[in-house]
């Protein structure tokens, strides 16, 4: 079994950015099929957790900012008649 100590930074980097959320399943099932144990010392618990209400804001963001450029594309080169739909 493989052991992981990932530090308080790098929890923070992948909850933050959606696009690394695909890292973090895999994680999630490497775990639950027990190939890998994650080590979370307090501190990095304690951090993380202090941290949190800016990483979720941050997701918000970054995943309103993804519809809204989803949006204008849309918009700019979409088909009227489907444009509603979409």
């Amino acid at each position: 079994m493989l052991k992981l100590l990932i530090d308080t930074c790098v929890w923070i980097d992948l909850a933050k950015d959606h696009h690394q959320h695909a890292i973090l399943q895999a994680l999630d099932h490497l775990v639950k099929e027990k190939k890998v144990v994650v080590l979370v010392p307090p501190v990095v618990r304690d951090e993380f957790e202090r941290n949190k209400g800016n990483i979720i804001e941050r997701n918000r963001l970054s995943l309103s900012a993804a519809l809204k450029r989803a949006k204008e594309v849309l918009d700019r080169h979409g088909e009227a008649t489907t444009k509603t739909q979409a």
